[in-house]
Order: structure tokens, then C-alpha cells, then sequence
């Protein structure tokens, strides 16, 4: 592919999963002191006490879950390092994982890595990406033992109704399958609620909830996050974490208490321009012949077909790129059934999008349809 190390500059990325807006100054304020103060060595492997705190404090307030921040919160580097920590934990070999067709392109080899199977339940476009309950539990075998969900959702921007999670929470309970609910976009929906399925009757017990910070404050190198549920559920994890990254930075981890109870004005701003961004993409996505762009509810990604176009995602993203000098990520990296799909992030700037559609309208013009 060209790269602008090869001395091509004039390329537009729609391809980064991170916001395009820097840390929030109060945050970085707080990484300071901690610095100056000396605040610089191990903490334990559970989390610095200030921060369990917050975190559950927050997620009574904005998520209705009541929970113990000594026993049943943990944190750690990042949500990457929880879900990795998730599958190394409670999948033996040829054990299956029930998640979504497409879904975020790390899950399945996480569960590969952990010995264990992916089983992809497809979501359709034309429904906006709903998940159907009925046909997860057709899915599950003998052998299931995670249905793994996130909302909303990376790369559809679909989120996850209240009823469909109560039915899921129901199903959960009936077959006695543990939930991974990967959580990291919660604060970025537009004309959506977000619903936490640890929070429904009974759902804590069978539950780990995923999250961080790097989505909701833009903090994706600090790579804090943390996981929720049970303390004999976490305590598993906590035993593979110790032995690898013994904690969670020290620094990023005081720089997160100020993320929570600082001013979340930051947030309310990202999330409005994002919505903007969002609106103006599905508008400009629509006027291009061919291309059908579901409206996401949540996170800062389109996922549109390209399939009337008739080339795979990897060689209309390679087209796209020598051709209009973007980038855009192949569908085929979310899921088997994805081939003629790519991501477009809108974590950035209004300019780059004008400028990058613009090139892909008239790119897309120059190829057949028929």
C-alpha cells in the first residue's frame, strides 16, 4: 500500500479507531501532579483505591450497577489487556465464543489465542445491524461458553436495545452462559440510550463488563481500562495480570480519577461534534450511487456496502487508496460475511472528511456498477 513514508503526504485516513481530540487539560494536569509528587512506582494489582472508587461511584450514577470497588473492579491496561485477560481466563481449548458477524477485529484472535472457537452469529445491514436473540440461541452447542456483545458497537455503530438485552439476559441465565459486554463507546450514542446488561436482575452474577477511557476521553496511549463483576470472576484474571503486566500505569491510572470526576463538558462537546460528523458522512454516503450507509447510533464509524461495485473490501480499499489517496479499512477484518464492506472513521476533522468523500465520489464514479 503507499504510506506517506514513502514520500506520499497528501493522503486522508479514515482508518483510525481513536478520536482525532487531544486529552482533556484537567487530565493531563493531574498525570502532571502525580509526576511531581513522586507518584511513580507499583500499584497493586487490582488498582490504586481512589480510582475503584470512582469507577464504581460511576457506574451507580450513570449505569445503575451497584457494586464493591475492593472486590469487583479491576483495572488494567487498557480494555485490550481485560478482554485478553477475559479469554485467557475462562476459555479452555475448543471451547466456543458466541459474537457478532462483523465484530471488532481483535476478538476472534483473542479467543484463537486462548484455544478457543469463534461463532459468528450474522447481522444484517438492511435491519441496521440488530442482533435477533432467537437466532444467537440457535448457535449455542454444548461447547458455548461466552455470548461476548458490544455496544455500541465497533464497526457498525449499532447499540443494543433494552429488550433485546433483556430476552439475552434471559437466554444467559437459562443455558448458564457467562456475558463479556465490551462497553468502551457507551458515552459516544446519537438518538440511542446505552443499557448495561450487568444491570438487569440477576445479570451481575454472570457478568464481566469491559471499559475504559480511551473512547470517552480520548486517551488512547494513556491505555487505562477496567473490568467489572464478581470478585471470584475477576480474581481469575487478576492471576494471569500479575504475572504479565503486574499493573496498571500509575500515572494514567491518577490522570482516570480526574477523567471521572472532572468536568464531563469535554465529553458533551466531543460527542456533539461527532454527531455532526456522523450526519454529514450518512448524507454524503447517500448521494453516492451504489453505496448503501445504515445510520450508526454510536461510536464514530460508517460501515457501508460496496457491493454493487463487485470488488472485495481489500481491493477496493487498495483501489481507493492509489486511486483517491484515502485510507479505509477492508470489512473482511470484522467478519466472513463482510467482503464487500468498508470502515470509515469520522474521528476527524470536517476538512479531511469533505476533502476524502469528495475523493471517493469521484473514484467510485469512474467504476462500473452495472
Amino acid at each position: 500500500m503507499l504510506q506517506k513514508a514513502e514520500g506520499i503526504q497528501d493522503i486522508v485516513s479514515f482508518a483510525l479507531g481513536e478520536p482525532d481530540f487531544d486529552t482533556p487539560d484537567h487530565i493531563k494536569d493531574a498525570a502532571f501532579k502525580a509526576l511531581k509528587e513522586g507518584f511513580t512506582k507499583y500499584t497493586s494489582n487490582w488498582g490504586i483505591p481512589e480510582l475503584r472508587n470512582a469507577i464504581a461511584k460511576k457506574l451507580k450514577t450513570e449505569n445503575n450497577l451497584s457494586v464493591d470497588p475492593k472486590t469487583e473492579v479491576f483495572v488494567t491496561a487498557g480494555a485490550q489487556e481485560a478482554l485478553y485477560l477475559i479469554f485467557q481466563a475462562f476459555i479452555d481449548p475448543g471451547e466456543e465464543v458466541i459474537a457478532t458477524d462483523p465484530c471488532y477485529h481483535s476478538y476472534p484472535r483473542m479467543i484463537e489465542l486462548a484455544g478457543g472457537k469463534p461463532t459468528y452469529i450474522a447481522l444484517s445491514e438492511r435491519e441496521d445491524f440488530r442482533l435477533h436473540i432467537d437466532e444467537l440461541e440457535r448457535r449455542i452447542s454444548e461447547k458455548t461458553k461466552i455470548i461476548l456483545l458490544n455496544s455500541p458497537q465497533n464497526p457498525t455503530g449499532s447499540v443494543l436495545e433494552l429488550n433485546d438485552l433483556e430476552r439475552l439476559a434471559g437466554l444467559a441465565e437459562r443455558r448458564n452462559l457467562l456475558v463479556v459486554t465490551d462497553e468502551v463507546y457507551e458515552k459516544l450514542v446519537y438518538d440511542a440510550t446505552h443499557v448495561s446488561i450487568a444491570s438487569l436482575p440477576g445479570m451481575l452474577d454472570r457478568t464481566i463488563t469491559v471499559n475504559g477511557f480511551s473512547k470517552t476521553y480520548a486517551m488512547t496511549g494513556w491505555r487505562i481500562g477496567y473490568c467489572v463483576g464478581r470478585k471470584s470472576l475477576l480474581d481469575e484474571m487478576v492471576k494471569t495480570h500479575s504475572y504479565s503486566v503486574t499493573s496498571a500505569n500509575s500515572i494514567a491510572q491518577k490522570a482516570a480519577v480526574a477523567a471521572l470526576e472532572g468536568s464531563q463538558k469535554c465529553v458533551a462537546d466531543m460527542v456533539s461534534e461527532f454527531a455532526k460528523r456522523r450526519d454529514y458522512v450518512v448524507r454524503r454516503m447517500k448521494e453516492i450511487d451504489g453505496v448503501y450507509c445504515p445510520l450508526p447510533r454510536g461510536a464514530f464509524y460508517v460501515f457501508p456496502n460496496f457491493s454493487k461495485f463487485r470488488r472485495r473490501s481489500f481491493e477496493l480499499a487498495e483501489y481507493l487508496l492509489t486511486e483517491a489517496k484515502i485510507i479505509t479499512v477492508p470489512g473482511v477484518e470484522y467478519g466472513p460475511s463482510n467482503d464487500f464492506h468498508l470502515r470509515l472513521s469520522f474521528a476527524t476533522s470536517m476538512k479531511n472528511l469533505e476533502t476524502g468523500l469528495n475523493r471517493l465520489e469521484a473514484a467510485l464514479d469512474k467504476l462500473s456498477t452495472d
